[in-house]
């Protein structure tokens, strides 16, 4: 029974959804004539004590839902105390709980416009209680409504995965995966959800790597890896589904990772997720034209004087933590020497970076001796080229 509009089933509903309505708008009016944040408490909780009430338990919708959303999700402002957003969280739980799962997921947008945003900067207690209703409201929408909401859902849980050791975290990493479950059937909406996150927002990117480090199977070294066994079968079938079903979108989110010049922490943890779950032995996930992409992202990481990122650079290329010229010769040098002939012939003007000062740190640095043997070679008039221009 849907009342919203104001069709009335018979009289003495009709009479009743009056009043609710009267009742809802006249809270929803003192919302403006709040001179501190106490009376917003006070406002709230008149709404909790009008929606929960037997007389209008025939309902299963709410009246001026609009200006209700926009008053919720007003009460969520960051400069308000975490008691505030207690308040609005328990009024959400009613309205929720009232509206049902059908009205839910026809209003997606609507009742999602102040949950969303509100992790990334809520207390702890508040973010147990958002994760209780995005549990007992969100996941039992079905997988088509999930769909259409994973993008924002995704992005606001992954600041729930900055810090291993918070509270949270746990119960942040036990909802994701409850997600991807209800989306057994479309992984890759869950997975380009979470790229995108990583790809356009900075803040959620961390969070992003620490979700792929802790559920992704980490890369087997080359000397044991077995293409034919079960369990690489398994995990190259996750790969698949891990990328979202878009390469170029994974290899986008990277590289915008990797030319992040505000956090080296973003940086670091790209390289990372590269190393123990994209290594380049691998075959079947990243061709080579997204391998050499990666490697050229990469380039500006050579002109900085950051160690960290370095050494992750070249375990990544060089095959581990000790640099193997083997690996190299067989598995990097080709990739690398691609990846700098490449940027070399671009016009050094659409560059933000000097591409021979990367190169000479490549030739300079401390695997000069394989460098010189596998890239200069096939570098060395590109480089002339470029310097000549």
């Amino acid at each position: 029974m849907d009342l919203e509009g104001g069709a009335a089933v018979d009289r003495a509903h009709q009479g009743r959804w009056r009043n609710f309505s009267a009742e809802v708008s006249s809270i929803l009016a003192s919302f403006d004539k709040a001179k501190e944040w106490a009376d917003v408490i006070n406002s709230l909780n008149e709404l909790q004590r009008v929606l929960v009430q037997r007389r209008y338990e025939m309902f299963d919708s709410v009246p001026e839902k609009l200006v209700l959303c926009k008053r919720l999700a007003q009460s969520f402002n960051p400069s308000l105390p975490a008691g505030v957003h207690m308040s609005a969280l328990d009024t959400y739980d009613c309205v929720l709980q009232k509206v049902g799962a059908r009205s839910l997921a026809a209003d997606l947008p609507l009742y999602s416009l102040g949950l969303f945003p509100l992790f990334s900067s809520a207390a702890t207690q508040c973010r147990r209680r958002l994760l209780e209703i995005y549990e007992k409201y969100y996941l039992t929408i079905g997988p088509a409504a999930l769909s259409v909401c994973c993008d924002g859902l995704v992005l606001s849980l992954l600041f729930g995965l900055e810090e291993e050791n918070a509270e949270t975290f746990p119960a942040t990493l036990a909802l994701l995966d409850a997600l991807l479950s209800r989306l057994r059937d479309s992984p890759e909406v869950f997975y380009k959800a979470l790229w995108k996150a990583v790809r356009d927002c900075p803040q959620a990117r961390v969070g992003g790597f620490n979700y792929i480090k802790a559920r992704f199977p980490r890369s087997q070294p080359v000397a044991v890896e077995d293409p034919s066994s079960p369990m690489n079968a398994m995990r190259s079938r996750i790969t698949v589904a891990m990328l979202g079903g878009s390469v170029r979108l994974f290899t986008s989110a990277i590289a915008a990772c990797l030319e992040d010049t505000t956090s080296p922490a973003y940086r670091r943890s790209a390289l990372d997720c590269l190393f123990t779950t994209f290594r380049l032995h691998e075959r079947g996930c990243l061709g080579e034209p997204d391998k050499v992409a990666l490697i050229s992202s990469m380039l500006p990481i050579l002109s900085l004087n950051e160690l960290s990122s370095l050494r992750r650079l070249y375990n990544w290329i060089g095959g581990g933590d000790a640099w193997d010229e083997d690996y190299f010769a067989m598995y990097g040098a080709h990739f690398v020497s691609k990846a700098v002939r490449e940027t070399l012939e671009k016009d050094p003007h659409s560059l933000s970076f000097d591409p021979l000062a990367a190169l000479k740190s490549l030739m300079t640095g401390a695997n000069q001796h394989s460098m010189r043997h596998a890239v200069l070679p096939d570098v060395l008039w590109p480089a002339l080229r470029h310097a000549l221009r």
